[in-house]
């Protein structure tokens, strides 16, 4: 299985310089990124928000970061695509994953009709972690890259045409950038590019139409003090 891994499908990421419209996704002609939560200024939550989800309604997206009252267990809050005060959702003893996994509301977004994507992090421990794309009708799993790097929390678009997932090409400590890439890792472009070392964008998820991803954006904003919220980036 190991061996597997090795064969990775390496395209140079700036090989054609920077491109935004690829195949009916325009992300920078529709708009930049938004910031639709503020955890700094709400002073609720130790560490942020992160995981975000969308429901399968489209309009608004679920996230976590916080535990409730009684802390034990995790509070999962909801907000619209404009942002807003967060509204309360659920509260749920399990981690995101799971949590998602069990919610019928929810649009998991790792699976199109045909194609399912994850990452090699869990049996393949290295900064240098792969996308795993495996064909639901077959079983088939397929590695794919997008050159040397870690390439982690990989989602799928519904149309099942591109792979949306967080990059770092330098090591454990530098920049993640949010990558959008055809479904075999060629055409790879930035979708937000990583601000500046330790900062991270990452935990995409597509919406139900395909128009809109949401992510969690963590930095070192000064000593002591990490934080992350979740924004929103048009795809066409």
């Amino acid at each position: 299985m190991k061996t597997m891994w090795m064969i990775v499908l390496a395209v140079s990421l700036f090989a054609t310089g920077p491109r935004a419209h690829s195949a009916g996704y325009d992300f920078e002609a529709c708009g930049p990124e938004r910031k639709v939560t503020d955890s700094a200024a709400r002073r609720d939550s130790p560490s942020g928000y992160s995981y975000p989800k969308f429901l399968k309604s489209g309009g608004r997206i679920v996230f976590t970061g916080r535990y409730s009252s009684n802390d034990r267990a995790f509070r999962y809050d909801a907000v619209g695509l404009g942002g807003g005060k967060p509204e309360f959702y659920a509260e749920s003893e399990g981690w995101s994953s799971g949590f998602y996994a069990a919610d019928p509301a929810v649009h998991a977004g790792a699976c199109s009709a045909e194609l399912c994507v994850a990452d090699s992090f869990g049996e393949h421990q290295t900064w240098q972690n792969i996308i795993l794309l495996t064909h639901r009708g077959t079983g088939k799993t397929v590695p794919v890259s997008i050159g040397l790097g870690n390439h982690r929390s990989p989602t799928i678009t519904p149309d099942g045409k591109k792979i949306i997932f967080s990059y770092n090409s330098r090591g454990r400590d530098d920049a993640f950038s949010l990558m959008i890439a055809d479904t075999d890792g060629s055409d790879a472009r930035v979708l937000v590019e990583g601000e500046s070392r330790r900062h991270v964008n990452w935990l995409p998820s597509v919406s139900p139409d395909g128009r809109f991803v949401a992510y969690g954006k963590e930095g070192s904003y000064g000593p002591g003090y990490f934080q992350s919220d979740i924004y929103v980036k048009c795809l066409r």
